[in-house]
Protein backbone atom coordinates (compact mmCIF):
# COMPACT_ATOMS: atom_id res chain seq x y z
CA UNK A 1 0.00 0.00 0.00
CA UNK A 2 1.42 3.53 -0.78
CA UNK A 3 1.64 5.88 1.50
CA UNK A 4 -0.95 8.14 2.05
CA UNK A 5 1.21 11.97 2.31
CA UNK A 6 -0.81 12.72 5.48
CA UNK A 7 0.23 8.99 7.16
CA UNK A 8 4.09 9.52 6.68
CA UNK A 9 3.62 13.26 7.43
CA UNK A 10 2.35 12.33 11.27
CA UNK A 11 4.73 9.44 11.61
CA UNK A 12 7.69 11.31 10.74
CA UNK A 13 6.98 14.58 12.79
CA UNK A 14 6.26 11.49 15.13
CA UNK A 15 9.98 10.26 14.96
CA UNK A 16 11.16 13.56 14.43
CA UNK A 17 10.18 14.46 17.82
CA UNK A 18 11.21 11.90 19.12
CA UNK A 19 14.99 12.24 17.74
CA UNK A 20 14.89 15.45 19.93
CA UNK A 21 13.58 14.43 23.25
CA UNK A 22 14.73 13.14 26.56
CA UNK A 23 12.55 9.48 26.98
CA UNK A 24 12.73 8.21 30.69
CA UNK A 25 10.57 5.30 30.83
CA UNK A 26 9.18 2.20 33.38
CA UNK A 27 9.33 -1.29 31.95
CA UNK A 28 6.52 -4.20 32.87
CA UNK A 29 9.45 -6.60 31.82
CA UNK A 30 12.50 -6.14 34.42
CA UNK A 31 13.93 -8.31 36.42
CA UNK A 32 16.25 -8.43 39.45
CA UNK A 33 19.14 -10.90 38.45
CA UNK A 34 21.96 -9.29 38.65
CA UNK A 35 24.23 -11.64 35.85
CA UNK A 36 21.44 -10.36 32.82
CA UNK A 37 23.24 -8.08 29.91
CA UNK A 38 22.51 -4.94 29.07
CA UNK A 39 20.52 -6.02 25.62
CA UNK A 40 18.59 -8.85 28.56
CA UNK A 41 17.54 -5.83 30.16
CA UNK A 42 16.76 -3.32 27.51
CA UNK A 43 14.78 -6.32 25.81
CA UNK A 44 10.66 -5.81 27.28
CA UNK A 45 8.51 -2.87 27.08
CA UNK A 46 9.34 0.39 28.06
CA UNK A 47 6.36 3.05 28.39
CA UNK A 48 7.37 6.89 28.61
CA UNK A 49 6.27 8.20 32.24
CA UNK A 50 4.77 11.54 31.21
CA UNK A 51 1.99 9.50 29.08
CA UNK A 52 1.16 7.23 32.58
CA UNK A 53 0.40 10.94 33.98
CA UNK A 54 -2.75 11.60 31.80
CA UNK A 55 -5.93 9.91 31.56
CA UNK A 56 -6.05 6.15 30.33
CA UNK A 57 -6.42 6.17 26.85
CA UNK A 58 -5.39 9.74 26.09
CA UNK A 59 -1.66 9.58 25.38
CA UNK A 60 0.44 6.10 24.85
CA UNK A 61 4.29 6.37 23.97
CA UNK A 62 5.79 3.29 24.43
CA UNK A 63 9.08 0.81 22.86
CA UNK A 64 8.69 -2.74 22.73
CA UNK A 65 12.48 -4.48 22.82
CA UNK A 66 12.59 -7.67 21.79
CA UNK A 67 15.38 -9.96 22.32
CA UNK A 68 15.32 -10.67 18.91
CA UNK A 69 16.68 -7.42 17.53
CA UNK A 70 13.45 -5.75 16.35
CA UNK A 71 11.50 -2.73 17.71
CA UNK A 72 8.36 -1.07 17.84
CA UNK A 73 7.90 2.29 19.12
CA UNK A 74 4.25 2.61 19.42
CA UNK A 75 2.45 6.57 19.46
CA UNK A 76 -1.04 6.16 20.50
CA UNK A 77 -4.29 7.50 21.99
CA UNK A 78 -7.36 9.07 21.56
CA UNK A 79 -5.29 12.25 20.29
CA UNK A 80 -5.24 10.36 16.82
CA UNK A 81 -9.62 9.78 16.55
CA UNK A 82 -8.73 12.73 14.02
CA UNK A 83 -7.61 9.98 11.63
CA UNK A 84 -11.32 9.50 10.50
CA UNK A 85 -11.17 12.65 8.98
CA UNK A 86 -8.55 10.93 6.01
CA UNK A 87 -10.25 9.48 3.39
CA UNK A 88 -7.53 6.70 2.88
CA UNK A 89 -8.58 5.62 6.15
CA UNK A 90 -12.19 5.90 6.04
CA UNK A 91 -12.18 3.98 2.53
CA UNK A 92 -9.98 0.72 4.96
CA UNK A 93 -12.84 0.94 7.18
CA UNK A 94 -15.53 -0.18 4.67
CA UNK A 95 -16.82 -3.31 5.38
CA UNK A 96 -15.01 -3.38 8.80
CA UNK A 97 -16.45 -3.40 13.01
CA UNK A 98 -15.21 0.16 13.01
CA UNK A 99 -16.84 1.29 9.80
CA UNK A 100 -19.39 3.49 12.35
CA UNK A 101 -16.76 6.37 12.55
CA UNK A 102 -18.61 7.32 15.42
CA UNK A 103 -17.04 4.69 17.49
CA UNK A 104 -13.40 5.38 16.74
CA UNK A 105 -11.80 6.34 19.72
CA UNK A 106 -8.54 6.79 18.73
CA UNK A 107 -5.64 5.32 16.94
CA UNK A 108 -1.57 4.11 16.84
CA UNK A 109 1.33 4.93 14.86
CA UNK A 110 3.48 1.81 15.27
CA UNK A 111 6.96 2.43 13.86
CA UNK A 112 8.76 -1.24 13.64
CA UNK A 113 12.56 -2.01 12.77
CA UNK A 114 15.83 -3.29 14.74
CA UNK A 115 17.46 -1.92 17.33
CA UNK A 116 22.15 -2.54 18.18
CA UNK A 117 23.06 -1.74 21.35
CA UNK A 118 26.97 -1.05 22.10
CA UNK A 119 27.47 -0.07 25.13
CA UNK A 120 26.04 3.20 26.01
CA UNK A 121 24.74 3.48 22.20
CA UNK A 122 21.37 2.27 20.91
CA UNK A 123 20.34 2.03 17.68
CA UNK A 124 17.22 1.67 16.64
CA UNK A 125 16.45 2.01 12.68
CA UNK A 126 13.02 1.70 11.35
CA UNK A 127 11.37 0.17 7.79
CA UNK A 128 7.92 -0.20 8.48
CA UNK A 129 5.07 2.38 9.34
CA UNK A 130 1.77 1.12 10.60
CA UNK A 131 -1.39 2.69 11.37
CA UNK A 132 -4.34 1.22 13.27
CA UNK A 133 -7.26 3.16 14.63
CA UNK A 134 -9.41 1.87 17.74
CA UNK A 135 -12.89 1.76 19.04
CA UNK A 136 -15.24 -0.20 21.61
CA UNK A 137 -17.72 -1.98 19.24
CA UNK A 138 -20.70 -3.72 20.76
CA UNK A 139 -20.85 -7.22 21.58
CA UNK A 140 -17.05 -7.14 20.05
CA UNK A 141 -15.51 -4.73 22.63
CA UNK A 142 -12.36 -3.32 21.56
CA UNK A 143 -11.55 -3.69 18.18
CA UNK A 144 -8.16 -2.33 16.85
CA UNK A 145 -7.85 -2.24 12.97
CA UNK A 146 -4.95 -1.13 11.18
CA UNK A 147 -5.75 1.17 8.22
CA UNK A 148 -2.06 1.68 6.79
CA UNK A 149 0.72 -0.40 6.06
CA UNK A 150 4.31 0.64 4.16
CA UNK A 151 7.70 -1.35 4.27
CA UNK A 152 9.49 1.60 3.79
CA UNK A 153 12.32 2.03 1.24
CA UNK A 154 15.58 2.37 2.06
CA UNK A 155 15.35 5.83 1.26
CA UNK A 156 12.70 6.36 3.55
CA UNK A 157 13.72 4.48 6.50
CA UNK A 158 15.06 6.46 10.13
CA UNK A 159 17.73 5.23 11.99
CA UNK A 160 17.76 6.81 15.83
CA UNK A 161 21.07 6.96 17.56
CA UNK A 162 20.58 7.27 21.40
CA UNK A 163 22.72 7.25 24.13
CA UNK A 164 20.89 4.40 26.47
CA UNK A 165 21.22 4.38 30.29
CA UNK A 166 19.34 1.42 32.38
CA UNK A 167 18.86 1.90 36.35
CA UNK A 168 16.78 -0.50 37.63
CA UNK A 169 13.40 -0.24 36.18
CA UNK A 170 14.16 3.26 34.52
CA UNK A 171 15.22 3.51 30.61
CA UNK A 172 16.85 6.53 29.97
CA UNK A 173 17.54 7.47 26.17
CA UNK A 174 18.85 10.38 25.07
CA UNK A 175 19.31 11.35 21.00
Amino acid sequence: MMAPRGMLTLGLLAIGWLAMATLTACSEDTGDSPVRSKEQMLAGTWDLQAAQEVPAGEFEFSYKFVEDGSVRQRIGGAFLSELRDIEEVRDALEGEPLADLSQLDGGNVNWVGSWMLAGDSLTVTYDLLIVEVFGDVPILGKVTVPVFHEELAPAAQRTLAFTCQIDGDVLTLRG
